[in-house]
């Protein structure tokens, strides 16, 4: 499987060892634009991993550059 990206953004995926099948399970997105505005959509488990509570943080900040996607089952 590959990863795109829309106009105006760079993606790559690599298989960092998170899923045991070895399949890409790791993706960095950059937007290589303007910085606009950013959103995300989180868990709304009431116990939420530190990288979640992170994340939320940074896009309270208003933009970002890049983000890094894992499929490796945190919340």
């Amino acid at each position: 499987m590959s990863v795109s990206a829309a106009r105006g953004f760079r993606a790559a995926g690599v298989a960092a060892g998170l899923k045991a099948s070895g399949s890409k399970d790791v993706a960095l997105v950059v937007n290589d634009g303007p910085l606009q505005v950013a959103a995300g959509v989180f868990t709304s488990n009431r116990f939420k991993a530190a990288p979640v509570m992170w994340s939320q943080q940074v896009l309270d900040a208003g933009s970002l550059r890049a983000v890094v996607l894992n499929s490796g089952g945190a919340n």
